[in-house]
């Protein structure tokens, strides 16, 4: 989850009764404006794409959230930017 702009509960795996999971980001010396996205994918199969603004500055934190609808298995997150380029991945598994 996220508290006070800070997550918590960080795990590779997570149960299913876990209805809901965050995927955070913090970036830091941003020099434009731009839009990324958090792919979210289940067994390779896109599930949803959440994009979010970050703004220029020194630090920037945003989240993204996915209801996982008991969906047992392994799940990406890709952060791609504004032209689809993964910035960053993240995995983890529901049991």
């Amino acid at each position: 989850g996220v508290s006070d702009r800070e997550p918590y509960g960080i795990a590779e795996e997570f149960s299913v009764g876990a209805e809901t999971v965050f995927c955070f980001l913090e970036a830091e010396n941003i020099e434009l404006d731009r839009i990324v996205s958090f792919v979210w994918y289940f067994e390779g199969e896109k599930k949803a794409r959440v994009s979010l603004p970050i703004q220029e500055g020194k630090r920037w934190r945003t989240y993204s959230s996915k209801k996982i609808a008991q969906l047992k298995g392994n799940w990406t997150v890709e952060l791609q930017d504004e032209s689809g380029v993964v910035l960053s991945t993240v995995s983890f598994r529901i049991h």
